[in-house]
């Protein structure tokens, strides 16, 4: 049934996304490794269990989901995660200070966005089954490619993971507006795109580089004119 099919399939998120939280966060492995290693353990194990048979989406939900106004429940949605990313902890890299913090905090501050993503791919996994209305098992790679293609081209460094939502949003929708105006099977599109990868991984990788020494230059600046500074008492 889809309500229980929905609710495991929720734990199996959280789950997932708390696994690679924990990798990233306290067993310092890069995030896109991890992510291209949990997709490749979850997409077999999708296989393995093929047999059992995929809940079917009722009608009226897919008869939303089909509608224009989906758009906007999706704006919303994009504008809360650059919220959280910019206003939020979220993030943030913890400071000098909160780096010494305890378990509880640790899996707070760095395992709780992968939970997060691994929340909000899951909605998406519940949009695409509505939309389909079936769970086709090959779809998981291709999205799982073309996200990682849009958030790469989007200017987020792929050895930290440092990023913009909106900008991975726009180059997300600029893709998916690419494909549907020269087709999905044909292969021009697939070569200009990884052209472009190719062009922009290491635009975005100078680009962190170099925001990352100013922003230790301006800290190594700081410091010397507070221990310059008489201090009052």
């Amino acid at each position: 049934g889809l309500g229980i099919a929905s609710i495991l399939s929720l734990l199996v998120a959280l789950a997932v996304g708390l696994t690679n939280g924990l990798l990233v966060g306290f067993v310092k492995l890069k995030g896109i490794f991890v992510t291209f290693g949990m997709s490749f353990l979850l997409y077999h194990l999708i296989v393995l269990g093929r047999s059992v048979p995929a809940p079917q989406a009722p009608a009226g939900l897919a008869a939303s989901v089909r509608s224009p106004l989906i758009l906007l429940p999706w704006i919303l949605l994009v504008l809360g995660c650059a919220a959280l990313m910019i206003f939020t902890p979220l993030g943030r890299s913890p400071r000098a200070d909160e780096r010494k913090e305890v378990l509880v905090r640790g899996i707070f501050s760095k395992a709780l966005p992968f939970v997060f993503s691994s929340l909000m791919a899951w909605i998406a996994g519940i949009l695409l089954l509505s939309w389909l209305g079936y769970a086709p098992i090959t779809s998981m790679s291709y999205y799982a490619g073309l996200t990682l293609v849009a958030t790469l081209l989007g200017g987020t460094a792929y050895y930290a993971g440092t990023g913009f939502v909106l900008s991975g949003t726009i180059a997300l929708v600029a893709i998916v507006l690419f494909q549907l105006t020269h087709g999905y099977s044909t292969t021009g599109p697939r070569v200009i795109l990884g052209a472009l990868l190719l062009v922009m991984l290491p635009i975005t990788h100078y680009y962190h580089v170099g925001v990352d020494w100013l922003y230790h230059r301006q800290n190594k600046k700081a410091k010397e004119v507070l221990i310059g500074v008489p201090q009052q008492h």
